[in-house]
């Protein structure tokens, strides 16, 4: 009987170790620094915009068919997050939601060019990693 417990207590341990490891470790954050021309109504207007992209790991595919996540800042003014990311070659195809939803942007990692419907205007700007 005390064996019982003990290798349920052990199984019990390593199984949270497991979830830890892969909820700690699920997600590569990169952060950009975008500048450009934000689309609106009126006169377009230079602004920066600060963008996180978090690409999950391979194991996350097990659970999920999204690249990873986008969020995005103009700093005192807006943020906004792309919940569904696909990757098609060097590009990343923003959603907010999917599979009903539309694609909102394209973001090239190669040259780092992003064009984005943010809800209100249009960002089309090229983006520097500040990592």
């Amino acid at each position: 009987m005390r064996i019982s417990a003990v290798v349920a207590i052990g199984l019990a341990v390593t199984l949270s170790l497991a979830l830890l490891v892969v909820v700690m470790f699920s997600t590569e954050v990169t952060s950009y620094e975008c500048t450009g021309l934000l689309r609106v109504d009126g006169p377009n207007r230079a602004t920066p915009l600060l963008v996180r992209i978090e690409r999950y790991r391979p194991w996350v595919g097990w659970w999920s068919d999204s690249y990873g996540k986008m969020r995005m800042e103009i700093p005192d003014e807006w943020f906004g997050q792309f919940s569904h990311i696909e990757e098609a070659g060097g590009d990343l195809i923003l959603y907010r939601s999917y599979p009903s939803g539309t694609s909102k942007g394209f973001f090239s990692r190669i040259s780092g060019a992003l064009t984005v419907d943010i809800g209100f205007g249009v960002f089309e700007g090229q983006c520097k990693n500040i990592e």
